[in-house]
């Protein structure tokens, strides 16, 4: 599937926070949850490896793979050992792709594009500076620079498709959005809001919200309120748009959390009217679905584990040991026993990709470090068993 502040930025979030900037420290992919928080343990006397995963099928994932978790925590590690990578072949081999030439700075994120491609951003990980984004069609071989009506440090693009895309801004309590159909030769401007103007109809950036995230060139969608489980915090509000994002109003959901939750946005796994919002709160995380396309949602239900990950045909969970898996969408739980290559290891974050299920760690949750070892897995039996896939660049 799909694929983004950071408080506490859950695997899940990660898709919604697409329409922020992404550095060095956002690992994983898109559409799960860990309601876990962003505190960073003590740097380590080595180095050790981490890896940014976007799995695009069963054999095919994009990578960005370094040497240190804390690679902006330890001024002593080189930041120039961040390097993207590329395989077809269910990581027996990974390609290093090289920097676009007139890129400045380090790859921080690379997208799969529906359709095929990929877009690069490229800019400084701390973000000192505005990011650079290059479209590629043959999986980074070759790069086309995409232009932007504006750079700031809170620029994100992101793409629907090899010519339609959207840019979002985020900068100085301001938020804009654009839409090009032309490969960004050109752009158009749909919303631009600041701290002189910053309502759009039941809209309102003088709070907290994640988003813009859109599902085509009209449909988008914000949630506002608190972005971390503590008490105070302001109810969750759904906001859609039909527009492109010019315009914005309320959908009610009905019994949302109260004072204490941890915001998503509506995931539509086949792009059609069947989704679902994932929200977690006090009571544990609350699912709501939609028949309609997000017009009407129907109470909540409990899906019993504190995250997920998930494609069109399943929702999956571990806690290092146990992979569960679901297929009505959290009702229910299959538990099976992973069955690991090796003694000392154990199951990190999960990701289905269509028949296959991917493991890698994530620096947080139960199991995420996979024991003792920084390893990449992969299982082709529904998680039954697994086998160590090689680690990019090694």
């Amino acid at each position: 599937m799909d694929s983004l502040r950071v408080e506490i930025f859950t695997p899940r979030e990660k898709r919604a926070a697409a329409a922020f900037a992404i550095s060095l420290l956002v690992l994983g992919l898109s559409v799960a949850w860990a309601l876990r928080g962003a505190v960073h343990p003590a740097p380590p006397a080595a180095a050790h490896r981490y890896g940014q995963f976007m799995f695009v099928s069963g054999t095919e994932a994009y990578a960005l793979a370094g040497t240190s978790d804390y690679v902006l925590h330890n001024q002593d590690l080189p930041l120039a050992q961040v390097s993207a990578y590329h395989t077809t072949d269910g990581a027996q081999h990974w390609q290093r792709l090289a920097m676009p030439a007139g890129a400045q700075g380090l790859p921080l994120n690379l997208q799969p594009v529906p359709g095929g491609g990929v877009l690069l951003t490229a800019g400084d990980p701390v973000g000192a500076n505005a990011s650079s984004f290059w479209f590629s069609r043959d999986g980074g071989s070759s790069w086309r620079r995409l232009n932007i009506p504006t750079a700031s440090r809170g620029t994100h693009v992101n793409l629907l498709d090899a010519r339609t895309g959207y840019m979002l801004g985020h900068e100085d309590a301001a938020l804009t959005v654009y839409w090009t159909r032309d490969a960004g030769a050109s752009w158009r401007r749909t919303l631009s809001l600041d701290a002189a103007n910053p309502v759009a109809g039941d809209l309102s950036i003088s709070g907290p919200y994640l988003g813009p995230v859109f599902d085509d060139t009209s449909h988008g969608w914000i949630m506002s309120g608190s972005f971390v489980p503590r008490p105070g915090g302001a109810r969750p509000v759904l906001l859609r748009s039909s527009d492109g994002g010019t315009g914005w109003h309320e959908v009610p959901i009905p019994a949302p959390p109260d004072k204490s939750f941890t915001l998503d946005v509506p995931v539509f796994p086949q792009n059609g009217p069947h989704g679902f919002l994932a929200l977690g709160g006090a009571a544990g995380m609350l699912i709501y679905e939609t028949v309609d396309g997000g017009q009407t949602w129907s109470p909540p239900y409990q899906t019993g584990v504190p995250w997920f990950e998930s494609d069109a045909q399943s929702w999956v969970y571990s806690d290092g040991r146990y992979l569960e898996t679901s297929r009505d969408w959290g009702r229910t739980w299959t538990r099976t026993l992973a069955q690991l290559p090796a003694l000392g290891l154990a199951l990190g974050h999960v990701v289905p990709a269509g028949p296959v299920l991917w493991s890698f760690p994530n620096g947080g949750g139960s199991g995420s470090d996979s024991g003792s070892q920084t390893v990449l897995l992969r299982s082709a039996d529904s998680g039954a068993s697994w086998s160590r896939a090689r680690w990019p660049g090694v």
